[in-house]
């Protein structure tokens, strides 16, 4: 099959675009493609106007930990920066270390020993991409002779026993290592610590010893090293002998003052002199296929363009396959493009016309900003200017329901693109147009007849206009959040939007709406503002003007209290019950490992082979006490974690492995009983992928109870085998919220499972349903023998269907069929089944 030729076309169907600041452009695109739509930021950065600076920059300017991209751009605002643009960077490890390259201001922050594809920006303004760049370090002492250093403040890995690690004030105060290293430091000559590419540092060995989590001095490098290095560090690094390190990346490299990379499974080259890898075309790799939201970065004409495409969210954007990306890349005339961290991670920030600072200008799929290793930040230093410019919000074109209220607001900026203020009595406003009225200080209300014209506003000689067009008719409402959940006596804003046929958007006040309460949940005043009863219970909220109408199911009760989201592992710790010596631990995992929620999930590894009795791998809980209930009791845990309330059952997200291990919660009520509650069934962790888990109280409990552990456990010697498992928001829940937790159903199949088809070319079809949040066109995917196909799926019928372009061989054929719905939960397991394609007799 001709996978390029599955590859969508995107359509523009809205387009913005302005100067940002000199050097700097954004365009904010909505794309329509087939059943699909995405919400795409691009900003062209013209590194060598003089005016423009660009910085490759992590919290704190180390690599300490993990920190947003609009923390991080107010921390370069304090230093005295105008930050005009940011992107997030590098994917990370969970230490909050970006994975690939870091070059900030000439200086390597941190290595691995290969980066996979990186952007390199020299002094000159010349921006490059480059992959599988490796580092050259090595560590020289007096007598010549020279060890490789193979990273450079990273975290040691699982499998790095026979390696060197390279320490400076970058890294914080200390290595954080952990183990059987030899460590040495080194005073600096001249006291700077600094790694600058191409350079030689010299130094003097002010200590060597068997130690780990060595202190990093003020002028001084640390070097980790174990195994056979460890013995050449003890050999030829002596207190008090002279050394040297020697760090290259190559020529292309050494001469840029800022590197950010994107080296991890998803960073990837997107688009190669102009082509698309064929890589990316491989319908037998998951990822080529994987629909998410990314981040990219891309070169045309010696300029550099940073692009977020926004995922995950039915009705806004539903994110784009790395194909996808490398032939957008294409229609846009790039020359090189990259893959760098996306998922949740994505997140542009943009100064907009007449703003003082950037602003977050997409929508990240978490629904707030995640935490990451690094960003791309955009500065100017152009000099602050007299007006040259107004600018008129909410827009250029304005649509409005009849009747609305649209309070015009006016800004102003300098020839460079920065603020200017402006005093509201030097304004003059003048209405175009039988469109309805307009006061002095720019609030619009909208006539009601269906008509166009225009609002102008003028200081000065400058003059701004904005077309307006007024419309009597609305083909579809929009109601966020939907559903709602409020706790008692709570208050919510509700947001309405409207559409139009085409679907484009238009203004309305939400005093235009008709809003009804049903059920006794509580009421929404004029404004839209939801006032909940002080009552438990649930209803419906609704919004309609004329005959369009919107509802949104209302639950009134106690939201879940989060036990455990694994941001953080204080309090929590993890051993094991006749396992594997050693074989147990608990870690928090980041992207692109499996996360549910945030930025971290719980990692559990542990191994049962061949343990006798019953294996548990056991995640215990501190209670607020302090005490940790390390001591072994069967497994259950000590004192616990106290849970204030009656709660009506427990819940975890489990990412499993489909080894078949029961998940048990072990919890004891105020008189001392301890309750066993299996949260997986005998079946145990059969799947594969997120689902969510849960078990019910027992009516004979007495509150308060204390949750001491979760238990992975096996009593099969058959069944006995290693297993990772990932876990995130483990909660208790008080009442029913009616939460849609549940993936999409899978069914009926044809052909049939295990059916003889003589048609060689037979129609494989699935229906796809869910009773609740609905399902979420663009996770549907079907496989054939391995390979992903092009199906067709029918909005009436909710089938999925593909038909092969050629026979299909003799013989057994596997289908899988796998879907989401609307809130990202996936059908657990995917839906698989084989037929056969047998000989017409």
């Amino acid at each position: 099959m001709n996978q390029a030729r599955n590859v969508r076309e995107w359509v523009v169907k809205q387009e913005e675009a302005f100067r940002v600041a000199p050097g700097v452009y954004h365009t904010s695109r909505e794309l329509r493609g087939r059943d699909l739509q995405l919400s795409v930021q691009m900003t062209e950065v013209d590194v060598s106007d003089p005016y423009l600076r660009l910085e490759a920059y992590s919290s704190g300017g180390g690599v300490t930990g993990l920190e947003t991209v609009g923390e991080m751009l107010c921390q370069l605002e304090a230093e005295g920066k105008r930050i005009v643009a940011g992107y997030n960077g590098d994917f990370f490890s969970y230490a909050g270390v970006p994975s690939g390259l870091q070059v900030t201001n000439g200086e390597a922050v941190t290595s691995p020993q290969t980066t996979k594809v990186l952007l390199a920006v020299k002094g000159d303004g010349t921006v490059s991409l480059h992959e599988a760049v490796p580092m050259e370090m090595t560590v020289t002492g007096e007598d010549g002779e020279a060890l490789r250093v193979d990273m450079l403040n990273r975290a040691w890995g699982s499998s790095g026993r026979e390696q060197a690690v390279l320490y400076n004030f970058r890294y914080g105060k200390s290595t954080r290592t952990s183990g059987d290293q030899v460590e040495a430091v080194i005073a600096v000559e001249g006291g700077n610590a600094a790694i600058l590419p191409g350079r030689t540092i010299s130094g003097t060995v002010a200590q060597v010893a068997a130690a780990s989590d060595t202190a990093i001095g003020e002028g001084q490098l640390v070097l980790s090293a174990a195994g056979v290095k460890a013995e050449w560090v003890g050999r030829h690094l002596v207190p008090g002998m002279r050394v040297r390190f020697d760090v290259s990346f190559g020529s292309d490299i050494d001469g840029a003052i800022q590197v950010v990379s994107g080296s991890s499974t998803l960073g990837c080259v997107l688009l190669r002199d102009g082509e698309v890898p064929s890589g990316l075309l491989d319908p037998a790799i998951r990822h080529n296929s994987d629909r998410h939201p990314r981040t990219m970065i891309a070169v045309k004409r010696g300029k550099l363009y940073l692009i977020s495409a926004d995922g995950r969210q039915a009705g806004h954007s539903d994110g784009i396959t790395l194909a996808e990306s490398g032939y957008y890349m294409q229609s846009l005339g790039m020359e090189q493009a990259i893959n760098v961290d996306g998922g949740g991670s994505t997140t542009c920030y943009v100064r907009r016309p007449g703003e003082e600072r950037a602003a977050l200008c997409n929508r990240p799929s978490d629904g707030f900003e995640r935490a990451v290793g690094n960003a791309v930040a955009i500065a100017s230093t152009a000099p602050a200017g007299t007006l040259k410019e107004l600018v008129l919000l909410p827009g250029r074109q304005v649509r409005v329901l009849a009747g609305g209220a649209i309070p015009f607001v006016v800004k102003g900026r300098d020839a460079y693109g920065n603020a200017v203020a402006i005093r509201q009595e030097e304004l003059l406003w003048k209405l175009g147009g039988e469109i309805g009225r307009l006061d002095e200080a720019g609030a619009f209300t909208a006539g009601y007849a269906d008509t166009s014209g225009w609002v102008s506003v003028r200081c000065g000689d400058i003059v701004q206009r904005t077309e307006v067009s007024v419309l009597c008719t609305v083909s579809r409402l929009q109601l966020e959040p939907s559903p709602l959940v409020v706790e008692p006596g709570g208050v919510r804003p509700l947001r309405a939007y409207a559409y139009d046929a085409m679907g484009e958007r238009i203004w309305l006040s939400p005093e235009q709406l008709v809003w009804t309460v049903e059920g006794g949940s509580g009421y929404v005043t004029a404004e839209g503002i939801f006032h909940a009863a002080g009552q438990l219970g649930q209803g419906v909220v609704s919004a309609a003007y004329k005959e369009a109408k919107v509802e949104a199911a209302i639950r009134v009760g106690l939201l879940p209290d989060i036990i455990a989201d694994f941001e953080q592992l204080d309090g929590i710790t993890a051993d094991g019950v006749n396992a594997v010596e050693g074989s147990v631990s608990l870690v928090r995992a980041a992207r692109p490992q499996p996360v549910r929620y945030g930025t971290f999930s719980g990692k559990l590894t542990y191994d049962f082979t061949d343990c006798k009795g019953v294996s548990e791998a056991v995640i215990r809980l501190t209670g607020e006490d302090g005490e940790d209930g390390s001591g072994w009791d069967g497994g259950v845990g000590g004192d616990g974690r106290r849970i204030g309330g009656a709660p009506w059952r427990f819940g975890v997200w489990v990412c499993g492995d489909a080894k078949g291990h029961m998940l048990r919660l072990n919890m004891t009520d105020a008189e001392g009983h301890l309750y066993r509650l299996n949260m997986t069934g005998d079946e145990g962790v059969y799947w594969k992928g997120w689902k969510y888990v849960h078990a019910g109280v027992p009516g004979t409990v007495v509150f308060p109870v204390r949750v001491r552990s979760l238990s992975f456990v096996q009593a099969e010697a058959a069944r006995k085998t290693a297993g990772t498992i990932y876990l995130d928001h483990f909660r208790a829940e008080y009442m029913d919220l009616n939460e849609d937790v549940e993936g999409p159903l899978i069914e009926p199949l044809s052909p049939a499972p295990e059916e003889t088809c003589l048609e060689r070319r037979p129609a494989i079809c699935a229906a796809v349903a869910d009773e609740g949040s609905g399902v979420h066109l663009s996770t549907i995917r079907m496989w054939l023998d391995g390979m992903v196909v092009e199906h067709r799926y029918d909005p009436l019928s909710g089938r999925v269907r593909f038909v092969p372009d050629a026979d299909l061989a003799e013989g057994e054929h596997r289908v899988v069929v796998e879907a989401a719905d609307n809130n990202g939960t996936a059908a657990v397991p995917p839906v698989s089944w084989t037929f056969r394609i047998g000989r017409d007799e």
